[in-house]
């Protein structure tokens, strides 16, 4: 990870960084989520899949990328547009 994180700084493309660490354990140009760890181990999966997720989504919205995972889907397709 770290030799990423090192070809990332030297192209200097900008890079968000999700991860228990502590910030200032990355380069000062990237931005750091920083994730609480979790009070019960068995939550650590979760606790590292949904900040991912809500940024894909967020990242898809912003791009006008389907919001809904089974548009093909009737029931789901006619419910979707009925709230949107």
């Amino acid at each position: 990870m770290l030799e990423t994180l090192n070809a990332v700084k030297l192209l200097e493309s900008p890079c968000i960084v999700i991860s228990e660490g502590e910030k200032e354990l990355f380069p000062e140009s990237f931005a750091v989520f920083t994730t609480p760890k979790p009070r019960y181990f068995w939550l650590n999966p979760c606790s590292s899949i949904f900040p991912f997720s809500l940024v894909a989504g967020y990242i898809a919205a912003m791009k006008g990328g389907a919001a809904l995972p089974y548009r093909h889907s009737g029931l789901l397709r006619r419910n979707w547009e009925r709230t949107a």
